[in-house]
């Protein structure tokens, strides 16, 4: 009577060990541009609501208002590190006037993206006019709005994220398109 080894053998092992191996080598860098994908959206959508916040706090009645302050301030301070910041303040046809500006909130954005404000880089809302955006003027942006770009160079593709501010009506949009 013959026995038979139910055992694996060797090149049961090494055939099962190379087909994970392959599985990994393709599905790692896969994951990686889809966790970057997603840290760029993130970034976007955290930008689009600070944008938001500002306009919501000048709308709101009673959010910590300043008897001095006009008007709630989107600044974005480029440099080494890119920042964002929400501040309290008055602004003027020039923009906010800095020794009359108190920062309310500051986020910093994450290194390997880069903030690219294509118009100018603060929007003011106005406390007495319902939040409208009195800064910047209608003839320093063009039909595009207000129009802020956030990158990620490490990304072969869909690198970029477009955020935009209607000047008219306050509306905040992202896309991926420059359009």
């Amino acid at each position: 009577m013959k026995q038979w080894n139910n055992g694996t053998t060797l090149v049961e092992i090494l055939l099962t060990i190379s087909i994970i191996t392959l599985l990994m080598a393709t599905g790692i860098p896969a994951f990686r541009s889809f966790s970057q994908q997603n840290e760029l959206s993130n970034q976007a959508d955290f930008f689009k609501d600070a944008i938001i916040s500002t306009q919501n706090f000048a709308l709101s009645p009673e959010y910590d208002k300043d008897a001095n302050a006009t008007h709630y301030i989107f600044m974005v301070e480029q440099g080494d590190r890119d920042h964002y910041l929400i501040a309290r303040g008055k602004c003027n046809d020039d923009g906010p006037i800095s020794s009359e500006t108190t920062i309310v909130k500051t986020s910093k954005i994450p290194s390997g993206i880069d903030l690219l404000a294509t118009t100018n880089a603060n929007i003011c809302y106005d406390i007495k006019n319902q939040g409208r955006i009195s800064y910047p003027l209608d003839g320093d942006i063009g039909d595009e709005g207000i129009k802020f770009s956030l990158t990620k160079e490490k990304l072969s593709k869909n690198k970029t994220r477009y955020i935009r501010v209607n000047k008219s009506t306050g509306q905040v949009t992202i896309s991926k398109n420059d359009e």
